[in-house]
Formats: structure tokens, sequence, C-alpha cells
């Protein structure tokens, strides 16, 4: 039990007259603010402190009877919130609260949502390299499928390159969207009709892609 970290001090508490151990290190009974390195052995040890402590404690029931009552989160009575979960007193969480662990895409996701905004730098390499993976894939089914399936968006923008020579910012423009996504949607292009710019007139006009096979120009 921590009383540092709680507003709400139970009764039984403020009344006892004893030295409570847990008032020598209230650090160990709750998870550490930003959580990151509370995992495994880190956050094993530390509970097994706490517990320690709370052997030692003279209303040690009744501090476990006032968690499980109140559904606390920490330790209370030698009690970890997962074992007062065990014995059916689980606590609902508020939103955020249950945060992944660092290292993972969810994590970054917990950040931006519940957090500084911005992931953490084992998060935020996590989330990087889950979407090169996802990125791998969607390439690899496009380089199999043949012929390609183009979306509607693709088809608009292949038809401005082939019929207009068009560079990616007109083309951005004239379909409200940014430029960048116009230079993702060529990207897939070619990946998909497993050629370059130069090539896509040929590939729509052999895939029937587009109504008319106008001569390709070269965007500037």
């Amino acid at each position: 039990m921590s009383t540092s970290q709680h507003l709400d001090i139970p009764d039984f508490v403020i009344r006892t007259q004893h030295q409570l151990p847990c008032t020598s290190s209230p650090e160990l009974f709750h998870i550490p603010e930003d959580g990151r390195t509370d995992r495994g052995s880190i956050r094993a040890e530390r509970e097994a402190r706490a517990k320690l402590l709370c052997g030692q404690c003279p209303i040690q029931a009744a501090c476990r009877d006032w968690g499980r009552s109140s559904r606390e989160s920490g330790i209370w009575g030698g009690e970890t919130e997962d074992e007062r979960a065990a014995a059916g007193f689980r606590r609902e969480k508020l939103p955020g609260e249950d945060k992944p662990d660092c290292g993972s895409e969810a994590g970054a996701k917990w950040h931006r949502r519940y957090g500084t905004g911005r992931p953490c730098e084992a998060c935020a390499v996590a989330e990087t390299e889950a979407a090169r993976r996802r990125r791998n894939i969607r390439e690899a089914e496009a380089r199999t499928q043949w012929p390609p399936k183009l979306t509607p968006v693709e088809l608009r923008v292949l038809e401005q390159i082939v019929r207009w020579g068009r560079p990616n910012n007109q083309i951005a423009k004239s379909l409200g969207v940014k430029t960048k996504s116009v230079t993702t949607t060529v990207y897939r292009l070619r990946t998909k009709l497993r050629t370059d710019n130069a090539g896509f007139a040929r590939a729509a006009h052999e895939l029937g892609l587009l109504a008319t096979p106008d001569a390709y120009r070269p965007a500037a």
C-alpha cells in the first residue's frame, strides 16, 4: 500500500497508531508514471519487495480487503492488481490506462493518443518496422498478381499521366489531394504494372486499362 499516490486514504490507515512499512518505500507499490522500464524481471522484483513489506504490516488484512472492495490499482495488502482480478475483484481501467509495452506498434499509438503525443524511441522503431513489413507484403502480393487490379484512384492517376503527361503536383491539385499521396500512388503503379513511368502507356494499352491508348508524354 502507498498513501503518497492516493488522495482517498482509507480511514483505517489514518486511524492506525502503527508505523506502516510501506511508508519507507512507497514507490514500490505502484507502476512508475512512464511505465517503460517496469516489465519482466524488473517488475517482478519491485512487486516482491513490496510484498515483503506488506508481510511485516500489522494491518495487512484490512489493507487487502480495501484494495479488493475499492478495486484499487497497485499493491494492497500484499496483493497485486492481477491477483485481485483473479480473486474476482477486477478493476475497470480508464481509457488509455492499460498501456501496451514500449517497443511495439501498439505502444506508439498509445503515446500519440494518451501520452506526450510523440512515441518513445523504441516504439517509433517498432512502428517503422511494422509499416515496412506491411509494405513488403503488399508489394510481394502486387508482383504476383497478374493482370493487376488497380484501384479507382490508381486508374485516375494513371490516366492523367498517360493522356496528359501531368506531373505529380498537377495531378494532386486536380484530385484535391497532397502531392505525397500521388507520389505514393505512382510508386504502387510501378510495382503493379512492373514498369517505370515511361512504360505506363504501353502497359495500360496491353492490359486494356484505359479506353484509348493515347501516346504517353513524359512528365516534366
